[in-house]
């Protein structure tokens, strides 16, 4: 084989691979998984409350006392576990802190423990990087999304910020939440997010 002929070959194999891993749906895409699933609380509910366990005989162990501002709610963290029927066992925590005289904030503890909640809850802030599409699934295997949106349209509709949890899957990571269309979708770990003010923004 003469050398012009294996520099086309080379050129059309790295066309087809190419064409190939962009036309792969995305769950043939290696994608980054979390180790852990983190939600928020649902700012409308003034009491929310974690449970010892799950059933008839389940006993309040915690009241979370949020303020109504979904931008303080978002301080309470919840790490999820276990996922049955209409339940979450979670981890709930939030970082403890004070202002001090100065106008500075010190750190005084995080604050932590685990029960059982309600999905209807819960929350997740929605992500989408600069220059990409947010997309919405009717299942986690669908290969195709149902809704997409670019970066622009994502973060000039206001109503896009929380998104109500319906369901989570802990091996995916994905979330099911509830969309303006009062229609559930699926949401990839990707495009999920728990802190608006550090990590949410598109970038």
């Amino acid at each position: 084989m003469n050398r012009y002929k294996y520099i086309v070959l080379v050129l059309v194999g790295l066309w087809a691979n190419s064409s190939y891993s962009q036309e792969q749906p995305h769950n043939q895409r290696p994608e980054y998984i979390p180790e852990n699933m983190e939600v928020i609380l649902f700012s409308e509910y003034q009491y929310t409350y974690i449970y010892d366990t799950i059933g008839e005989n389940k006993q309040i162990i915690h009241t979370l006392n949020p303020p109504a501002d979904s931008a303080d709610a978002m301080w309470w963290n919840l790490t999820v576990y276990e996922n049955i029927g209409n339940m979450l066992k979670v981890e709930v925590w939030r970082i403890e802190e004070t202002l001090l005289k100065n106008g500075k904030n010190e750190l005084v503890g995080i604050t932590y423990f685990t029960g059982w909640i309600y999905k209807d809850n819960l929350a997740v802030y929605s992500h989408v990087h600069y220059g990409e599409y947010v997309e919405l699934y009717d299942s986690i295997n669908a290969t195709k999304s149902a809704l997409s949106f670019n970066y622009r349209e994502w973060w000039d509709n206001e109503d896009t910020g929380v998104l109500r949890v319906v369901d989570v899957d802990l091996e995916s990571k994905w979330v099911k939440i509830l969309w303006l269309d009062n229609k559930e979708y699926w949401l990839r770990p990707k495009n999920q997010c728990t802190n608006h003010i550090t990590v949410c923004t598109g970038n």
